[in-house]
């Protein structure tokens, strides 16, 4: 059977574990300055991202259960059942 879940977290793209794992993921080397820009710009994409691919307003998310095969994927936006 499959089930489809959606789950409401409405600053799960605004708060410390997106801008946590941008900024680990940021070239050593750079200046304070080029960190801040390069971070804000790498974590506006990846909100962009997420927003338009799967997250309706940037807070819902749905993930559909197949409990026979025992896996859950992330639905992607306007994707039908």
């Amino acid at each position: 059977m499959k089930i489809r879940l959606t789950f409401k977290d409405p600053d799960v793209l605004y708060e410390g574990d997106l801008e946590r794992q941008v900024r680990a993921g940021l070239p050593e080397g750079l200046s304070e300055e080029e960190v801040e820009l390069l971070q804000e710009k790498r974590e506006d994409a990846t909100r962009d991202l997420i927003s338009r691919r799967w997250m309706e307003h940037g807070e819902y998310l749905t993930v559909e259960v197949d409990t026979e095969a025992e896996t859950i994927r992330v639905v992607g936006r306007g994707e039908k059942p």
